[in-house]
């Protein structure tokens, strides 16, 4: 739904006032220019090195970064990576394993000259920004065997399934949603041990709100959750040691205030530095789907900044005081948090180095009694049958494995006029809802997990596509490849 972009006086006032309630003071330079409002935070210290000592012992004795890559090729050429970084196997596959949208997360790694190199003059969807870069690499695109590897947990359905900002006699779900986040942001809010190996990363992450404004406990509901969301997308990019994260919007005054907000916790006590760009031109954002394709923009703009078509003031506000910093792009949406391990990302920088477009698997959260239960919103009820019995698997983010297996249950399934793990919420007519498995039959054959270090919240063994994975917990040695 496109957002209104007129308020009326006392609705701006009175909104303003709920978020200042809960804003910290933040000293922000805000700067205007020809295509850009630029919103950033002073670069703030150094962080202290975390200690590496909960690796496994397989890990440690791992002593190289070995990446294979299934279907095109079987090998590549070692490069050097001077790095006191643990190093595990990590095993790749290429486009000729990647059915229908299997690529399709909402993010992607990949080199900058990659990047500069992708068009975007036929990004006329709000999705296309990946899909056009799936299409011009595809030669290129790589995904991990092992999901625990290089994969994402995408949020918004989760809520959405609930209806967590519209049921206002219902706080279970709206609270389980922002503890989580605020859970996942203080517990990793410090880089990883000796994570510099991304430190020639900047990120890019549009962000345009949705707030429903039925009413003052709706709203209120609604804008903390988009800053809690976007924090914790925000972490757990910074936490992978990256050196620049760009915050892009619009141009509108709840949004400044939701990254003021946003931001505010990230100013003392990391590297990685932080700025809120904010879109003025139209050639950049309107394209022939849509009035606003801010992902787009994004990339327009960060392209530019790159190609010296800007200002040099405005080039800084996006690159930083030092271009030549970034060696690698990353793409993210605002309610996706990245989830890789320490020990992969000498395999993951070596990826990049050999020219390859890295894409996560996009996990798929389904709300689920041992997280929500007691909500009147749509989620996996504890009352009887396979799902409420089925045992929700707990992965170490670290040690746990999710092998992939390049296949697809819900196919054989009919399809609903929804997405497939929707349909037993209403997708199917006439089917009994008291029989929670027959409502719920695609979901049987996947089962759930929960990623300790993540969110914490129950996600089905399944990518939005279908996708499934094998988990293997903290087999000693073990790693995920093409025959696993």
């Amino acid at each position: 739904t496109k957002k209104e972009k007129s308020t009326p006086s006392f609705h701006k006032a009175f909104y303003l006032w709920i978020l200042l309630l809960s804003t910290a003071s933040l000293q922000l330079t805000v700067m205007r220019w020809g295509n850009v409002f630029s919103i950033t935070i002073p670069e703030a210290g150094v962080s202290e090195k975390m200690n590496a000592a909960s690796l496994t012992t397989d890990q440690q004795e791992q002593d190289s970064p070995i990446i294979s890559f299934a279907g095109e090729s079987n090998m590549i050429n070692k490069s050097t990576i001077t790095t006191s970084q643990h190093r595990r196997q990590v095993h790749w596959f290429d486009s000729s394993k990647i059915s229908g949208y299997d690529y399709f997360s909402g993010a992607w790694l990949m080199p900058k000259g990659s990047f500069l190199e992708t068009p975007t003059s036929t990004m006329i969807g709000l999705e296309d920004s990946v899909h056009k870069v799936y299409k011009k690499h595809k030669s290129n695109v790589r995904m991990a065997q092992d999901w625990m590897d290089f994969s994402v947990e995408h949020m918004s359905k989760w809520w959405k399934i609930l209806g967590t900002t519209t049921r206002e006699d219902d706080s279970v779900g709206i609270n389980r949603i922002i503890g989580a986040f605020k859970n996942y942001t203080s517990q990793n809010n410090k880089p990883m041990a000796s994570s510099d190996l991304l430190q020639s990363t900047i990120a890019i992450i549009p962000y345009q709100i949705s707030l429903d404004e039925r009413s003052v406990k709706a709203l209120k509901w609604s804008s903390e959750l988009s800053i809690v969301a976007l924090q914790a997308t925000i972490t757990s990019i910074a936490r992978l040691g990256v050196g620049r994260i760009v915050v892009v919007t619009m141009k509108d005054y709840r949004e400044e205030m939701h990254v003021q907000r946003a931001l505010d916790m990230f100013k003392n006590g990391t590297s990685t530095e932080y700025s809120h760009v904010q879109v003025t031109n139209e050639k950049w954002y309107k394209t022939q789907n849509h009035e606003e394709n801010l992902p787009c923009a994004s990339v327009v703009g960060l392209q530019h900044a790159f190609q010296g078509k800007l200002s040099s003031e405005e080039t800084r506000q996006w690159l930083g005081g030092n271009a030549q910093n970034w060696k690698y792009v990353y793409y993210t949406e605002p309610d996706t948090v990245l989830q890789t391990r320490q020990s992969a990302l000498p395999a993951i920088r070596e990826a990049l180095e050999q020219g390859m477009v890295l894409m996560p698997h996009r996990w798929q959260p389904m709300p689920h009694h041992t997280d929500v239960n007691g909500a009147r919103g749509g989620h996996i009820k504890a009352d009887g049958g396979q799902l409420a019995e089925m045992i929700v698997m707990e992965f170490d983010r670290e040690n746990g494995s999710c092998c992939d297996m390049n296949h697809h249950p819900s196919e054989k399934f009919k399809h609903c006029g929804n997405f497939w793990y929707m349909c037993g919420f209403g997708g199917i007519k006439n089917v009994n809802r008291m029989n929670q498995d027959l409502a719920h039959e695609r979901l049987l054959p996947y089962g759930f997990i929960k990623i300790k270090g993540g969110t914490g919240i129950v996600s089905l063994r399944a990518t939005e596509h279908g996708r499934i994975c094998r988990p293997e917990k903290g087999r000693p040695g073990f790693v995920c490849n093409s025959n696993s």
